[in-house]
């Protein structure tokens, strides 16, 4: 009986070391925000499991094209002269920017 148990227990620790080694293009993120601790206070825990091989977050976006920057430059161009964009220092001495038309705070452009 002692030897069946035995086998049974290498041929679990066979299994566990298996599944651990066909898990490596695995990522596993686990962490806890809040006062008190773990198990007591107020926390808020996360677990982000993904699946496939990771790179720590790194997207390969596609540059633009050239009519993508023509695009983005003539928006920035009108959203400029429509808002007017100055830098000022407020009653704190932080800069702050201020816009002559409402909205433009939020990236609005009516023009």
């Amino acid at each position: 009986m002692l030897a069946l148990t035995i086998a049974v227990a290498v041929q679990a620790l066979v299994v566990v070391t298996t599944t651990v080694g066909a898990r490596a293009d695995s990522t596993t993120v686990f962490s806890c925000v809040g006062a008190g601790g773990f198990f007591h206070g107020a926390s808020n825990c996360v677990k982000i499991r993904r699946e496939g091989p990771s790179q720590a977050g790194i997207l390969h976006a596609q540059p633009p094209s050239p009519e993508e920057l023509a695009e983005a430059r003539e928006r920035d161009r009108k959203w400029r002269a429509h808002c007017r964009p100055v830098l000022r220092q407020d009653e704190y001495g932080v800069s702050r920017y201020y816009y002559a038309a409402r909205g433009c705070e939020f990236g609005k452009s009516e023009h």
